[in-house]
C-alpha cells in the first residue's frame, strides 16, 4: 500500500461563512503539502464568502470553488463535492469548524498501519464562554460487542451524528452509491453497518 503517497480529499460546503471560511481551509493547507485538494462548494452565499475562497484558490491551486446556480442545502452541496474528489481518502468539514494540528499526519500512520477504509476521531464543540468535547478514545475498544453497543449509543448523540469528523475512503463511498443520497443521514448508517458486519476496516483516533 505504500507505493504511493496518499492523497485526500476535503470537501467543504459553504453559505454566508466568509468569517470562518479561511480558517476552514487553512487547517488543511497548513498540514499538508502536494497530496491533497480542498473542493468547496458555495450554496449560493449572499455574503463574500465566493470571494474569499476564490483570493485563497489564487494562491493556491489545490482550492477548488464552485458556486451553485440555486441554493441546494449542504447534504447536495457535498454530493457535488465528492463527485469531484480525487482523493484516495475523502472528508466533510463544515464552514464554520476546523481540523487540529497534526491530523492528517495522524490519519495517514492509522491508514498505513491498518489499511483502514474509515476513519473515525473525536470531536470538540467550541462555544462562546465553555466548552464541551467528545474524544473516540473514551468510547470504544477492541471488544466487538462493547464496539457495537458503543456504535449504537455515540449515533444518540449529535457530535456523532456530524459528517466532519471521519474520512472515507473514496471509492467505498462511490462503489456504495453514499454519494448519491443525502450524505450526512448516508454517513450515520454507513458508520453503524461497517461496525456490525465488518464489511469494512474501521479505525478511532484520540485526536
Amino acid at each position: 500500500m505504500k507505493s504511493k503517497s496518499l492523497s485526500f480529499t476535503v470537501v467543504i460546503a459553504a453559505w454566508n461563512a466568509e468569517k470562518t471560511i479561511k480558517t476552514a481551509i487553512d487547517s488543511v493547507t497548513n498540514q499538508l503539502i502536494e497530496t491533497y485538494e480542498v473542493i468547496v462548494v458555495d450554496d449560493c452565499s449572499l455574503d463574500k464568502t465566493f470571494e474569499v475562497v476564490c483570493q485563497l484558490a489564487e494562491k493556491n491551486q489545490n482550492i477548488k470553488i464552485l458556486k451553485n446556480k440555486k441554493n441546494l442545502g449542504p447534504s447536495e452541496s457535498r454530493n457535488i463535492g465528492l463527485k469531484m474528489a480525487g482523493g484516495d481518502y475523502v472528508g466533510f468539514l463544515d464552514a464554520d469548524d476546523f481540523y487540529s494540528e497534526k491530523l492528517f499526519m495522524a490519519l495517514t500512520a492509522e491508514i498505513w498501519k491498518n489499511k483502514s477504509d474509515v476513519i473515525k476521531f473525536g470531536v470538540r464543540e467550541i462555544y462562546q464562554d465553555s466548552r464541551r468535547e467528545v474524544s473516540s478514545s473514551a468510547f470504544f475498544s477492541n471488544r466487538p460487542n462493547e464496539i457495537t453497543e458503543k456504535a449504537i449509543e455515540l449515533e444518540r448523540l449529535p457530535l456523532f451524528g456530524y459528517a466532519a469528523n471521519s474520512f472515507y475512503k473514496t471509492e467505498i463511498l462511490r462503489k456504495n452509491k453514499i454519494f448519491l443520497i443525502k450524505i450526512c443521514v448516508l454517513l450515520r448508517i454507513f458508520s453503524l453497518i461497517t461496525l456490525f458486519f465488518k464489511k469494512f476496516r474501521v479505525s478511532h483516533l484520540s485526536i
